[in-house]
């Protein structure tokens, strides 16, 4: 086979593969950013120290 396509190929292959990595990683750091935004919001919202019939109510005030 021809040397040069061959070598292509597996260029290729290397850079799909850190692509495939990159976006994993990608993935992680946004479930980590979405994570911490929830345990913001929840120690937010139980600094309040309301029941839930009264978060809810304080919501639909809003």
């Amino acid at each position: 086979m021809n040397k040069k396509l061959e070598r292509y190929r597996q260029l290729r292959d290397k850079k799909k593969a850190r692509l495939e990595k990159a976006q994993k990683d990608m993935d992680r750091l946004e479930q980590m950013v979405q994570d911490e935004e929830n345990t913001q919001i929840v120690a937010a919202v139980r600094s309040y120290s309301l029941t839930p019939e009264e978060l809810e109510a304080f919501l639909k005030e809003r």
